[in-house]
Formats: structure tokens, sequence, C-alpha cells
């Protein structure tokens, strides 16, 4: 007998989880949604993973990506952090990322799944999740109401983005723009037909209105066009305590928010919904499962925190209490003898970085960014104080 599988949400995770399970099981799909719920345009840069799960799950190839106004992402441009200078997080010779419109992605990859026979769309709005009669249930309905009950990551220290569209006729880069500011740090992502400056920074530090002046030069530096097209949010830090169970499992906003800095969430989707594949197989056990996703979860937050550790070129409130918050983070990662703190003295000692992943890079990304952002030395010293 064919199993079942309820996909809740048709947003960017959720289309992406349907194309994994159809292309890898051969379950029965009730994709639930509610149509009346807007599309939310986020995670519109991806990491090196992405785009081979695009090929392998949807069969889709470069001439895909054109509809989706996509512009290739072939590294991170890092100004303003640490204390060396500038720099890229450059992208391997053949790999790269994307950059895309999410709305557009989201009605092409849904307007293509729902197109299979397995598939069963249901609109409606749904909450309880055990008393579904599929076998398996995989949420990705986006933010939570109240994450009380969730882990809080407090050691990341943004919890607020503006977000201005800027229109140009043609993309001028291919790096995604991550720039340090005196109140937080500005993204830069670039799409055929528009630019996305995104502000993010702490509502208990600064004002949006200081957000928006500061805003000002940071236009003017790249010289680019505001237009009226902005959004304005407040976010918390958060994962899940136990995301999986042998019947549901969450993904997506719905299972965890980690701020953009390092583009990670749409590659921590696709390993969330891996984990919740082996689980629903039999090849993982549930306190398996969650364990990953918890180790995972660290992996990611320990990266964006090695970037606010490193501080930046500016002595603000923020800035001083990102970088004390950030460093007993990851000093606390030492002292505990933690996997993460020792891959990352391994790797930074090794000239030659084997390509494991922690998180959502290898070992090189990490080796490459601790080095350019100046805490090379300072990681080493610290560790050979605990041995």
């Amino acid at each position: 007998m064919k199993r079942k599988l309820t996909l809740v949400g048709r947003g960017t995770v959720g289309c992406l989880s349907a194309a994994h399970f159809l292309n890898h099981s051969d379950y029965d799909i009730d994709w639930v949604y509610d149509p009346n719920l807007p599309a939310v345009s986020v995670g519109e840069g991806t990491t090196l993973l992405t785009p081979r799960s695009l090929y392998q799950n949807l069969g889709w190839y470069w001439s895909d990506m054109q509809e989706l106004g996509f512009t290739p992402k072939t590294g991170i441009y890092k100004e303003n952090w640490g204390s060396i200078g500038n720099f890229t997080h450059p992208f391997p010779l053949g790999s790269t990322g994307i950059h895309f419109n999410a709305v557009a992605f989201q009605d092409k990859a849904f307007n293509q799944i729902k197109k299979d026979k397995r598939v069963k769309l249901i609109e409606s709005n749904i909450s309880d999740y055990e008393s579904l009669d599929s076998e398996y249930v995989l949420v990705c309905t986006g933010s939570p109401k109240n994450t009380e009950n969730f882990v809080q990551h407090e050691e990341i220290p943004v919890n607020a983005a503006y977000v201005t569209q800027c229109y140009w006729p043609s993309a001028r880069f291919t790096d995604t723009l991550t720039i340090a500011r005196p109140y937080g740090w500005v993204f830069g992502i670039p799409l055929q037909n528009r630019c996305s400056i995104g502000y993010l920074y702490n509502k208990n530090f600064n004002s949006l209105d200081e957000v928006k002046e500061d805003l000002v030069e940071v236009f003017s530096q790249l010289k680019l066009d505001p237009s009226n097209t902005t959004n304005h949010i407040y976010f918390d830090n958060y994962s899940r305590k136990q995301n999986y169970t042998n019947k549901v499992a969450y993904n997506g906003n719905a299972s965890f928010f980690l701020e953009p800095l390092e583009a990670t969430s749409l590659v921590t989707a696709e390993k969330t919904y891996r984990f919740a594949y082996d689980i629903f197989e039999g090849n993982m056990s549930v306190d398996h499962g969650n364990m990953l996703y918890s180790d995972m979860i660290k992996d990611v937050k320990a990266m964006i925190c090695l970037h606010y550790m490193s501080g930046s070129a500016f002595d603000t409130p923020f800035w001083t209490s990102a970088k004390i918050k950030a460093q007993e983070y990851i000093y606390n990662l030492f002292d505990k003898d933690d996997h993460f703190a020792y891959n990352l003295i391994q790797c930074i000692k090794s000239e030659n970085v084997k390509d494991i992943e922690m998180g959502a890079w290898n070992l090189w990304s990490y080796k490459y960014n601790t080095d350019r952002l100046g805490l090379t030395r300072k990681l080493e010293e610290y560790s050979k104080c605990l041995t």
C-alpha cells in the first residue's frame, strides 16, 4: 500500500520539500495551503547546494532560471567587517549560488509540481497535524505566532529589517553584498531588474529613522535609486526544541529562523527535509534526527557569530554588545570542547582542508572567513590556553 504525506504550505520551502519527496519517494502527497495567504519574498540568495537541488528534483536548467529574474551568485562581498579589510568569500570555479525572485520561484515550482498525478491540492488552513489521515506530515507554514517555547538564539544581535527595492535595467554585480554599518549590516541582492537592499539592525538599540538616515549613504555609495517599495519587519531568531516526531516534521520558518547574514536559510531547509525523509523512511531515529537538526542550527549560528565576534569598523553601542555576545558564544563552544570548535581549529591549522560540511558551509569557507575576519590567531591562542 502506498504511503501518504501531507505537506502544509506552498512557499519557497514548501515547494522545495514537495519536489524532494516526489523525486525521492513514492508517496502520494496531499498539498494543503491557504490561498489567501500572500507569498513571502524571502530567501532570495542561496549557497551552493540549492542550484544542484533544483536540477535534481525539478529538472531545471539555467534557462529556467531566466524566468525568475536570476543572477549567478559568485561569492559574498564583505565590507567593514573585522580588522583586516574588505574581502570576498569566493565560490569555486564551476560552482555558484543563485539570486532569484522568490515569488516567481514559488509560482513556477508550484505550477510544475501540481501537475504530478501523485499530488492532490487542498485549499485549507489546518493546525491539527497529528489527527490527519496521512502517515507523515511536513509543516512549512511560515513563522509561528508565538516562539516562547522554542530555543531563542539571543546571541544573534539583530531583530529587525528594513528592505528597499532599487530598480535598475540590469544587474551591476554578481556577489551578494554584506556591508557592516553603524547600527548593524546591509545586504544587497542583485536580480536582473532590481537590487534588494536590506538593513538588519536591533530595534532595542536604534530606531527606524536612524536606519533610514544611514541608508542614504549606502544608496549613494552603490549608486542606487531607492523606490517606494519597502518592507519593515521585526523577527526572533529561533529554532524548535524538538523538530521531529515519528509522524510530524517542521521546516522553513515553521521550524527555525536565523538572520540571513550567510544566506543559510534555504540550505538549512534542504537539510531539514532530508532529515525528515530519513526518519519517515526508517533510516534514522527520531532522536538522532533531532540531534542532527540541533547541531546544524548551532553550526549555522556559530558561523554568523564569528562575523559579529570580529567586530566592525564602527564603535557604536550595537557593535559593542554584538561583539561581546558573539565572543561569549564562540568561546563557550571551545570551553565545552564542542565539535564545531574542534573542527574550526583543525581547519585553521590545515593547509589542505577536507570538504567537510558544518552547517551550511564546508570547512574551507570557515577557514577563509576566520582568517579574513582577523580571528585566526585569537582563536588559536584561546584554544592553546584550554590544553
